[in-house]
């Protein structure tokens, strides 16, 4: 194997062959906010032997229990990967007419996939069958669109909550819609003040919490569908994700991607929200459109499409606020980073870039259990 096609790749990024691993060192113990040992391996790729994907990648997700990898975007194609760090090759790929692909993730236990496009409908994906279902319109419920998708956490690692069996969707003008897995059906209108923009499931308890384009983050109760509280962010919210606890993350954090550029961290673990955040990192000089926790806590990728300069991708320490400077480097061929993923085991990392490339990267103080 050899570096891809692109001229901006460089030595520094070379792809490393199964036969030239490097040995992982630091597993199990916490992760050190100093350097990150990270390995690129060979992409996922949309299109064998092109130097461009047919569309941007919008959507990244790994299967919360095996290796597999679905990377889906504008083209109305939704494909996947069984990502094995050696050839990663495409396994099925699947075309949903006039409807370009926005968002796709798997459910909490990975036997369906739901997919969104800025449409008034939702489709979905049975994941041993291959056999695509419409999502039927939601009786009441009539909307121009359905965006903002966050599925529940997976039941593997938050046993006994309700919310592991929902989903959540944004419509219009100002709803999230709590939905059962089992059914589709609506559970719980959620109403804001303002437009939503994003929405996050707690991987601890059984609540949810959404932004509007007003600066407002709530928490929802799922039980009740009561707002037990709301706060006003300091900047245009873009995208939140939530941090569950572990032996090395005894914190349960809110990451809150801000239209500055900004990550805001807010402290979970009292009563209430924190009303200001406890961290800011400020290394995006642009809005802030990914945003994704390991499952271990310790770390945080955030990232933004909108910066000229490409590789606007930043990997954060947690616990200290810290964002780790040996990569990416300028050198690293990310391109306009458009999607991101990080794998629940083995410390894979996906990067989807607007050329329609699938990058695929391994974090190695991860590379065995969960972190």
């Amino acid at each position: 194997m050899g570096v891809d096609s692109d001229s901006s790749d460089a030595d520094e990024d070379m792809v490393i062959p199964s036969s030239g691993k490097v040995v992982a060192t630091g597993v199990g113990g916490p992760l050190k906010p100093t350097e990150i040992s990270i390995t690129r391996l060979k992409d996922c790729e949309i299109e064998p032997g092109a130097s461009k994907g047919p569309a941007a990648v919008q959507s990244l997700n790994f299967h919360p229990n095996s290796e597999l990898l679905l990377a889906a975007g504008l083209d109305k194609k939704l494909r996947l990967f069984s990502v094995d760090g050696d050839e990663n090759p495409k396994v099925s790929s699947y075309f949903f007419k006039n409807f370009p692909i926005k968002q796709a993730l798997f459910t909490p236990t990975g036997d369906q996939i739901l997919v969104t496009a800025n449409r008034p409908k939702i489709y979905g994906l049975d994941v041993r069958t291959g056999e695509p279902f419409h999502v039927r319109p939601f009786n009441g419920q009539a909307q121009s669109k359905y965006f903002g998708l966050a599925v529940g956490p997976n039941p593997a690692d938050s046993p006994g909550l309700r919310s592991s069996q929902m989903y959540a969707v944004l419509g219009d003008p100002t709803v999230a819609l709590l939905c059962d897995l089992a059914t589709k059906n609506v559970v719980r209108t959620l109403r804001m003040r303002a437009r939503g923009v994003a929405a996050a499931f707690c991987p601890e308890n059984d609540t949810l919490f959404t932004a509007d384009e007003e600066c407002n983050i709530y928490e929802w109760h799922l039980g009740s569908g009561r707002c037990k509280q709301r706060i006003t962010a300091s900047s245009k919210v873009t995208c939140l994700t939530v941090r569950r606890t572990s032996s090395h993350s005894p914190t349960s954090i809110l990451a809150v991607g801000t239209a500055s550029g900004f990550v805001d961290l807010f402290d979970l673990s009292g009563p209430k929200i924190s009303e200001k955040p406890v961290n800011s990192i400020q290394n995006l000089t642009t809005a802030v459109t990914g945003l994704q926790f390991h499952t271990g806590g310790e770390l945080l990728v955030a990232a933004s499409k909108f910066n000229q300069n490409q590789n606007a991708l930043k990997l954060v320490h947690t616990n200290t606020g810290t964002v780790f400077r040996n990569w990416p480097t300028f050198k690293t061929p990310l391109q306009k980073v458009s999607a991101i993923d990080l794998s629940r085991r083995g410390g894979l990392l996906s990067i989807g870039n607007e050329k329609g490339k699938v990058l695929l990267y391994r974090l190695h103080h991860y590379e065995t259990g969960s972190g």
